[in-house]
């Protein structure tokens, strides 16, 4: 059930995988007791797809419940209490809850990094997180560094197709567009739409990089045409994504930046 519910998960059928992990949960509390690791976990995946779908009371419950069970079972110091803390940071990051988001992001990569080493993929994936975060809170260049730092590791350590480039080189782009480097966010824009055109995952993360691309090449001064069509593409897919606030929230973005430029190349016609 639990490996079904991540693969559905990972396609963005939240839907689908919150049923799965319900019944999952339930199941290895009365095998092992409450008190597992397993059971962490279990809270975990269930709070993941919670927070996706929306639901964002109850997927702090669980993660809550998940780290809580890490600390007792495992220690602060395991690897997988740093994977508790890692998703509720980014929870908390997505809420907008972002000094507390901060402090469980660097705990966990503290302990990553004593764990693994500087340069293994967890170390990347919390490295990378305080990258968004850093972007969220405006400092670009505070983010970028941890960007440029992310995306050295995932070079080094997966296929350069790997889905996960595609989100290194997204957060990178982000943090160039917000230095106002347009130009310089193409390639790693250009190459995460490769990466997401052939991936399986949820459609709104191939939106999330044409929108970006949209941007860079308005900004840069590229194909205007191309523009607009990858911000109209990622509409449609934000739109058909359901009624995840991720989604209303992006909706709207994606519409206030269609309206404003559909009417900047109005009145340059019309000049």
């Amino acid at each position: 059930l639990t490996r079904v519910g991540v693969v559905l998960s990972s396609k963005g059928a939240y839907a689908e995988a919150q049923q799965l992990f319900e019944r999952s949960l339930p199941l290895f509390e009365q095998a092992l007791g409450p008190d597992q690791p397993e059971v962490a976990a279990a809270h975990t995946n269930l709070g993941n797809v919670l927070d996706s779908l929306g639901h964002y009371a109850e997927a702090h419950d669980h993660f809550e419940q998940g780290l809580a069970i890490s600390e007792r079972t495992l220690g602060a110091q395991h690897p997988s209490t740093a994977t508790a803390r890692a998703n509720l940071g980014g929870a908390l990051m997505h809420h907008h809850e972002y000094a507390e988001a901060r402090a469980n992001l660097e705990s966990a990569l503290a302990v990553w990094e004593a764990a693994y080493g500087p340069d293994h993929m967890k170390v990347a994936i919390a490295v990378n997180n305080l990258g968004d975060l850093h972007n969220l809170l405006g400092d670009h260049q505070g983010a970028l560094a941890y960007c440029q730092r992310a995306l050295a590791i995932g070079r080094a350590k997966l296929p350069p197709d790997h889905p996960m480039q595609g989100y290194l080189l997204l957060s990178l782009a982000d943090a160039l567009l917000g230095l106002g480097r347009a130009g310089e966010a193409l390639a790693p824009l250009e190459r995460a739409l490769a990466i997401r055109q052939r991936a399986e995952d949820d459609p709104v993360d191939l939106a999330d990089v044409q929108l970006a691309l949209a941007r860079a090449l308005w900004a840069s001064g590229g194909d205007r045409d191309r523009a607009l069509t990858l911000a109209g593409a990622a509409r449609v897919r934000y739109a058909a994504a359901g009624e995840r606030e991720r989604e209303r929230e992006a909706l709207a973005e994606v519409d206030a930046w269609l309206a404003s430029h559909t009417r900047t190349i109005a009145a340059a016609d019309r000049r």
